[in-house]
């Protein structure tokens, strides 16, 4: 995507975001790809299918039945000795807990 921003006044060097103000053009294929199309479409899916597993501390890998994904590293590793559910990241009045 070109012009995704514009300069308002040369002299000044002020950067505006272009919504609406100028045309946008988007260019496809202008330079060889690293990784094909093809291998990035299959890695998408195998990242997508590694965010949807939870690996058990005896070495097993099963399906997440939680509605939490396990993006991150540490996801997934600390579990609840009441209930069973994985702990997990939140923001409580802009910290993280």
């Amino acid at each position: 995507m070109l012009q995704k921003t514009f300069t308002e006044d040369f002299m000044t060097g002020k950067n505006s975001k272009n919504i609406g103000q100028r045309s946008q053009y988007y260019v496809k294929d202008s330079h060889p790809a690293i990784v094909s199309a093809e291998v990035f479409g299959k890695v998408q899916e195998e990242m997508a299918r590694r965010a949807r597993l939870v690996h058990k501390q005896d070495g097993t890998v099963e399906p997440s039945g939680s509605k939490y994904n396990g993006k991150y590293l540490l996801g997934n590793l600390l579990v609840c000795g009441d209930c069973g559910a994985s702990y997990r990241r939140r923001t409580e009045r802009g910290k993280v807990v």
